[in-house]
């Protein structure tokens, strides 16, 4: 059985609202750094943090993990990083295997949808870390731009979304994937940029391990029947 803390304010009106279950770390026990004022850190019950640093640069950022709607633990592995006016949201029921890397800063938004699952090594950033400049009018071309990214999406290895980019429901990027705008629903996307290479799929959380060879079914059932839907874009991207 859960339960929620009062929240814990610094003297710049910094707060961490953290929602705990009996084995949850302790809030002294998270590895925060706030360099500036007015930032948020949200963590719904149920959430698992291993090896998590939640670093805030700038004012008035927000970093908000959801919870699980199934009442099951929900490990998050990584770095989280915000920097002024900017938002990292997470919905329920996020899974990843490994580390991975989301950061938003220069007032963008950067967006993950309920029930997504994350491989190792994937890194979501709506900016570049240092500028670019055009040389004849000194003015910057690299700034930031808000991701979203939405319901049921399956990241596979080492994937990387840019700023810009939007993946719809019930979507796959494959390994080694760089996605760098629109990706339809229920649709697999491969390659550097990310091409759309087929339509009308779903996907599913178990396993292919232990599989009967030749298997063609849904092997486990079909456990996410509202991500089942046909492609709405079927145009070639």
């Amino acid at each position: 059985m859960g339960q929620t803390d009062q929240p814990i304010e610094d003297d710049k009106g910094n707060r961490i609202l953290y929602s705990q279950s009996s084995d949850s770390p302790r809030v002294d026990e998270l590895n925060v750094l706030f360099s500036g004022k007015n930032n948020l850190l949200r963590i719904a019950e149920g959430v698992s943090l291993k090896h998590v640093r939640f670093m805030f640069h700038g004012d008035n950022g927000v970093i908000d993990i959801g919870g699980t709607r199934q009442g099951q633990k929900m490990t998050f592995i990584g770095l989280v990083r915000v920097g002024h006016s900017s938002t990292v949201q997470v919905g329920s029921d996020f899974s990843c295997s490994d580390w991975v890397f989301l950061t938003a800063v220069e007032g963008s938004t950067l967006v993950i949808g309920d029930d997504c699952m994350f491989s190792r090594g994937v890194q979501v950033r709506t900016h570049d870390t240092h500028g670019i400049y055009d040389v004849v009018t000194k003015k910057r071309v690299n700034t930031s731009e808000s991701i979203y990214i939405g319901s049921h999406v399956w990241l596979a290895e080492r994937v990387s979304v840019l700023g810009g980019s939007r993946i719809e429901d019930g979507s796959v990027i494959g390994i080694d994937s760089l996605v760098t705008g629109h990706i339809p629903n229920n649709a697999v996307a491969v390659g550097r940029p990310a091409r759309v290479v087929r339509r009308n799929v779903a996907w599913e959380r178990h396993s292919v391990y232990s599989a009967p060879p030749g298997m063609t079914d849904v092997f486990g059932g079909i456990k996410a029947p509202d991500y089942w839907r046909l492609t709405e874009d079927q145009e070639s991207e």
